[in-house]
């Protein structure tokens, strides 16, 4: 499996990608944030991503809003790898789009076993894609049919509500 790192410290970054070479997976490494975000618009890009926050050009945090920010249907799997540790942090890392946060100095088993998460919900994501898109086409979604849904959903809740009497009844 492919596995981008951008890391703009040198060392820290040939250490995880000898790591992670030595567990198998196929590891391309950058500097930055802008060449990370460029990578990442290859049609063959890692679906894996280890980001550090703090980099040059482009933080870590707003690679992962840009690509939450494109539709696909299968999705990169984040961890942003970062020595911002305090829990505000970890909040904002998380809601930036990332799945997973860890902090540096991080331990090598540690990364191993999220890393490991990673790549299980990018496979899961693979075999789903394929059933998804079928879906997709078997199903779409039209306005007729969104507002079909509603009106049904509506009358549903307007006759358990004259029946019981009570609205609170319809709502849980």
């Amino acid at each position: 499996m492919k596995v981008l790192i951008a890391e703009d410290d040198r060392i820290s970054r040939l250490i995880l990608q000898r790591i992670l070479s030595d567990w198998g997976y196929d590891v391309t490494a950058v500097a930055g944030g802008v060449e990370a975000w460029q990578a990442l618009q290859q049609d063959d890009a890692p679906r894996l991503v280890i980001l550090d926050w703090v980099m040059p050009g482009m933080d870590g945090t707003e690679v992962c809003r840009k690509l939450r920010e494109r539709p696909t249907p299968e999705p990169a799997y984040v961890l942003l790898l970062t020595s911002r540790d305090a829990k505000a942090d970890i909040v904002a890392g998380l809601n930036s789009g990332a799945n997973d946060y860890l902090s540096k100095p991080y331990d090598r088993d540690e990364l191993q076993a999220r890393v490991r998460v990673g790549r299980t919900v990018v496979e899961l994501q693979q075999s789903l894609a394929p059933g998804f898109a079928s879906w997709k086409t078997r199903w779409p979604r039209s306005s007729s049919c969104r507002g079909s849904c509603r009106s049904a959903r509506t009358a549903r809740r307007s006759a358990t509500i004259r029946t019981t009497g009570s609205k609170s009844s319809a709502t849980s």
